[in-house]
């Protein structure tokens, strides 16, 4: 049997206090690195959590424009505060300039305040949500050209209609006034919308017999112009009609580009007792007496001329009348059309066709321009199941909660998605019938749970029908666009290249002092034939808004046997600041400061004999190739973005 010995207890050494001590501060130091490595974990979870839901917006917003490519827009552009409802286009924001001026993503420091004066010297309100609207996430907020032909008629809930060519825009909500507009200067003043583009011949310099020969010979989808006069001819016609122009002209020393040129002209005038050969009109910035005369224009620039007959707005208390160049907006109040932003157009327009250059009949479509109230605004398109509990779940929590929000650095709470529903959160959109609801749970509203983004609607719900009546319906199984905001400004923009660039010579570009100014949107400058290790190549300069975007260019050179040879169809990506170590090129004189122009370098053929670029170089035609959506968003103090960028462009009717 084998003893055993057991320890005496008194020769049993204890811990020392030092000992002791030593343990607790190991302990101790211990237990604060690992609390301090928790939430670097849990900022790391949620920033993955949020690149991944970024990414997923993103990539939804280009997925829409890929099933839907025949109404892709022609861009978007950023605009600056001005009186009279006159647009006013900024090419210099630069695609990556979220600036907010309080700590925003690619901040600028005055640029806050100077938005704030110039909305003040515009006589528009300036408040800081007021501000807001122009800067940061929505530095460009207007679509220019979303393209659709006129659809089908269809039955119509309308005060005047039973049928109408029904039509909802892309982006919503849009700028649009409290009330719908009964004038129609008005509502130009927010939609300007054109058919498709008239073939235009240039008769600068013309005799005037040569002249008179031309004028007798237009057709009513052609137009002639006089670019130093700025005037236009159209075809002999006994009825008024209306047009819109878009064109770059030289006011002095600058170029200045207008999209929304208004022309009225009335029937063919008589003279000598019979109808004039055709029926003339100045371009608004050469017209004596109109608000958007220049006293030093000094002519049209070649080639950037399009003109195209307008659509006429019609109040809702109207009807439509044989002319198919009408439309309506869907809603009763202003109010419903804001989010709805549903267009009814003449349903006569639908089997109306439209002649193009090379005699090409297509139906007549409509190039909507508007402006997006808040990027911030975000929509999801939901169906609710067929029985109870109607439940829909957002991509995103946390939503913004009227009057109990505060935002980052803020200390007044957030009021609403806008001004026309004050104190509303969230809006949704019935997309069967557009019918219009809200959170409003005393009314028989849906209720929401803020924190997780889940909607509930209750069985008798209550809408306001577009016609603005209130009645009572079953949710069930119904489709709805809701409308909401989060907290950290999630935002997604949306950025193209031009569907379409207008060449501009490198000469008219430059200023007479020797700098060289701001090359307006959807234009490009060919600016000239250099050579470095790669070879000789030709540069195009674009406008600052354009930068990191792609265009495919068709062009023709000259070989060294003299001819001209074609290329088609290269695609190229404009230079870009955050990509290229020498973004932009300048055009002025030596160490002039002027705007940055990014560029494109078209290396030549082995076989060029390019010495001249405006003699031995031609761009046949120059257009946009990229579309791009970029979700912001805000992470406490820094702002993150997230984008997908794809191959995009118009598909062809």
């Amino acid at each position: 049997m084998t003893p055993i010995h057991l320890p005496n207890p008194k020769s049993q050494r204890g811990a020392s206090l030092v000992e002791i001590l030593v343990v607790m501060v190991v302990l101790v130091v211990g237990i604060f690195t690992i609390i301090r490595i928790f939430p670097i974990g849990f900022d790391v979870l949620q920033y993955t959590g949020n690149v991944s839901v970024a990414e997923r917006l993103a990539t939804a917003e280009v997925d829409y424009w890929r099933h839907n490519q025949s109404s892709l827009p022609d861009g978007f552009a950023a605009v600056l505060p001005s009186r009279g409802g006159q647009v006013n286009y900024d090419s210099t924001a630069r695609p990556n300039d979220f600036v907010s001026g309080t700590g925003g993503y690619g901040d600028l420091s005055n640029v806050r305040q100077d938005t704030t004066n110039a909305l003040r010297q515009a006589g528009m309100p300036s408040t800081e949500d007021d501000v807001d609207l122009w800067v940061g996430q929505n530095r460009a907020r207007r679509v220019l050209g979303e393209t659709v032909p006129i659809p089908g008629p269809s039955p119509v809930d309308m005060r005047g209609e039973t049928v109408a060519s029904v039509y909802s825009l892309a982006y919503s909500p849009i700028d649009w006034p409290a009330e719908n507009p009964t004038d129609q200067n008005v509502a130009d003043q927010y939609l300007q919308i054109r058919g498709n583009a008239l073939t235009v011949t240039d008769v600068t310099g013309v005799s005037q017999p040569a002249l008179d020969g031309i004028l007798s010979q237009l057709r009513p989808r052609q137009v002639a112009l006089d670019t130093k006069l700025g005037k236009l001819w159209f075809a002999r016609s006994d009825r008024s009609r209306a047009f819109v122009a878009r064109y770059t002209y030289r006011s002095s020393a600058e170029l200045r580009t207008l999209r929304n040129d208004r022309i009225y002209i009335g029937p063919t005038p008589n003279v000598r007792g019979q109808a004039a050969i055709a029926s003339e009109a100045l371009l608004g910035v050469a017209q004596a007496g109109s608000p958007l005369r220049d006293s030093a224009f000094n002519g049209i620039e070649p080639n950037t001329l399009d003109v195209a007959s307008k659509f006429r707005y019609i109040p809702t208390s109207q009807s439509f009348s044989v002319d198919p160049y009408e439309y309506k907006v869907v809603t009763n109040t202003g109010q419903q059309t804001a989010f709805n932003a549903a267009l009814a157009f003449n349903p006569r327009g639908y089997n109306q066709k439209e002649t193009l250059a090379g005699g090409v009949n297509v139906p007549l479509r409509a190039r909507i321009d508007y402006t997006v109230k808040d990027w911030r605004i975000l929509h999801q398109d939901v169906t609710l199941p067929e029985g109870e509990p109607y439940r829909a779940r957002l991509a995103l929590p946390y939503l913004k909660q009227a009057n109990v929000t505060v935002g980052e650095g803020s200390l007044t709470a957030w009021t609403g998605l806008t001004r026309l529903f004050n104190n509303v959160s969230i809006v949704a959109v019935d997309l069967s019938n557009g019918a219009l609801v809200y959170d409003d749970v005393k009314n028989n509203g849906f209720t929401v749970d803020y924190r997780n983004g889940v909607l509930t609607f209750p069985k008798n719900l209550r809408v306001f029908s577009p016609s603005g009546k209130n009645i009572t319906q079953d949710p069930a199984g119904h489709s709805y666009r809701v409308f909401f905001e989060v907290e950290g400004d999630w935002a997604v923009v949306p950025q193209k290249a031009f569907a379409d660039y207008d060449m501009l010579s490198v000469t008219a570009l430059k200023k007479t002092a020797g700098t060289a100014m701001a090359i307006p949107l959807g234009n490009a400058v060919l600016a000239g034939v250099g050579q470095d290790g790669q070879g000789r190549f030709v540069t195009l300069a674009f406008p600052t808004a354009d930068e990191g975007k792609a265009v495919q260019i068709d062009y023709v050179y000259r070989t060294k046997s003299g001819q001209l040879r074609s290329v088609y169809g290269q695609e190229y990506r404009i230079s870009s600041q955050e990509r290229d170590p020498s973004w932009f090129i300048t055009l002025g004189s030596a160490g002039a400061t002027e705007v940055p122009k990014p560029f494109v370098k078209i290396y030549l053929p082995n076989d060029e004999q390019v010495k001249n670029a405006d003699a031995d170089f031609q761009v046949k035609q120059l257009r946009g190739a990229s579309f791009r959506a970029v979700t912001v968003w805000r992470d406490r103090s820094r702002w993150r973005t997230a984008a997908v960028q794809t191959h995009l462009t118009r598909e062809t009717l």
